[in-house]
């Protein structure tokens, strides 16, 4: 039986209804490039403030083009579609692939970004300057600079990943 935040699909796939995005059951998402779920990850602005700078790829000596961080352990898993937004700039800059489960990388205390997942970026823009409006996500009625407000990572669905894949291209 169907919760209020779920429904039948055609060919008895279920929908589930979470954050406003609607999400295929796993077996369906699993078609979509390989990809089982997709994000899209805030960086900058952090405990200091601070945005990334538009020659992003020197912070952490390459640190984004190989992982991302966290406070605490995020739910993405390998496989997972992801897209890299630069907080306070209003755009994101890169797409790719989770390629790990998070991991602590370093000590309570040490940071305030302990846990990482590994990423591998299929497109990525040098500059951010040059990256594409966050606004260009907005799909089916979702605000998407609304959303990932004051949040680190949040869902996307398979639309929105697939429009941001092709801005980038």
């Amino acid at each position: 039986m169907a919760s209020r935040d779920e429904e039948t699909a055609p060919e008895g796939e279920r929908i589930y209804t979470r954050y406003g995005v609607e999400m295929q059951s796993a077996r369906s998402r699993a078609t979509v490039r390989g990809m089982d779920d997709f994000w899209i990850k805030a960086l900058g602005m952090g405990a200091r403030d601070q945005q990334l700078p538009d020659d992003w790829s020197g912070v952490g000596e390459g640190l984004f083009h190989n992982a991302v961080t966290f406070a605490g352990r995020s739910g993405m898993r390998p496989g997972d579609g992801i897209v890299l937004y630069a907080s306070g700039t209003g755009v994101f800059f890169a797409v790719g692939e989770v390629t790990s489960f998070p991991y602590r990388f370093e000590e309570a205390g040490a940071t305030d970004w302990p846990w990482r997942v590994n990423v591998k970026l299929a497109q990525a823009r040098e500059f951010l300057h040059d990256g594409v409006p966050l606004n260009m996500l907005n799909i089916d009625g979702r605000d998407v600079p609304k959303t990932i407000k004051r949040r680190s990572h949040i869902r996307l669905s398979e639309r929105e990943y697939e429009a941001a894949v092709s801005a980038l291209s």
